[in-house]
């Protein structure tokens, strides 16, 4: 896995009062695991791995997410088949919880 993808913050990040993210803020993440591989079940999971706060990369730690995924039936859910490709559109909101400490 691995793969990468670009993503953008919705709503300011306030910690104790203190924007410390602004909506709007480019974001960066990694494809932790997917259905790319046949023999195994494993769910789209992602995470973000950084942040651009004023021109330069910050690192950062999130939580893992799953996107929803299309109803199986229950004779696929017993194989661990599912029913086809998971697409995730341009413009779907996840959320993430920090894992770790922002260092700015």
């Amino acid at each position: 896995m691995g793969r990468s993808f670009a993503a953008k913050i919705d709503q300011d990040v306030v910690v104790k009062g203190t924007v410390v993210l602004k909506a709007g803020t480019k974001a960066f993440g990694k494809i932790k695991s997917s259905r790319a591989n046949p023999r195994k079940s494993e769910p789209l999971t992602l995470e973000l791995t950084s942040v651009s706060v004023n021109g330069r990369n910050v690192t950062i730690k999130t939580n893992s997410v799953q996107p929803e995924s299309p109803t199986r039936t229950a004779r696929q859910a017993q194989y661990g088949h599912t029913a086809g490709t998971l697409t995730v559109t341009p413009g779907t909101k996840m959320q993430f919880q920090m894992a770790a400490p922002l260092n700015l």
